[in-house]
C-alpha cells in the first residue's frame, strides 16, 4: 500500500511532465489492484491528502466480514 500511495503522490506532483490534469487522476484495477484502489482513498482522507477523483473497481474484496451467504454458497464448483 505504501508503494501505491507513493506512486499516486509522484503522479500528482509530476502532472505537468506527464501532461496530466491533477484534478482528474483516477485509479483502477481488478482483484488485488481493486482492493488497493479502494483503500487508497480511505487511507488518504485522514491524512488530508488528495485522493483519486475516480476509481474503477472490477471485483474488489471490500467486505472483510465475509458474512454474506454467497461466500459459502459460491465457494466451490466453478472449475
Amino acid at each position: 500500500m505504501n508503494d501505491f500511495d507513493a506512486v499516486f503522490d509522484l503522479t500528482e506532483s509530476n502532472h505537468e511532465a506527464l501532461n496530466a490534469d491533477p484534478e482528474r487522476i483516477a485509479v483502477g484495477g481488478d482483484s488485488a489492484g481493486d482492493t488497493l484502489s479502494a483503500a487508497i482513498s480511505i487511507r488518504r482522507q485522514p491524512q488530508c491528502k488528495t485522493f483519486p477523483k475516480a476509481r474503477i473497481l472490477i471485483y474488489p474484496v471490500i467486505d472483510l466480514t465475509f458474512s454474506h451467504g454467497s461466500i459459502e454458497e459460491l465457494a466451490e464448483g466453478f472449475f
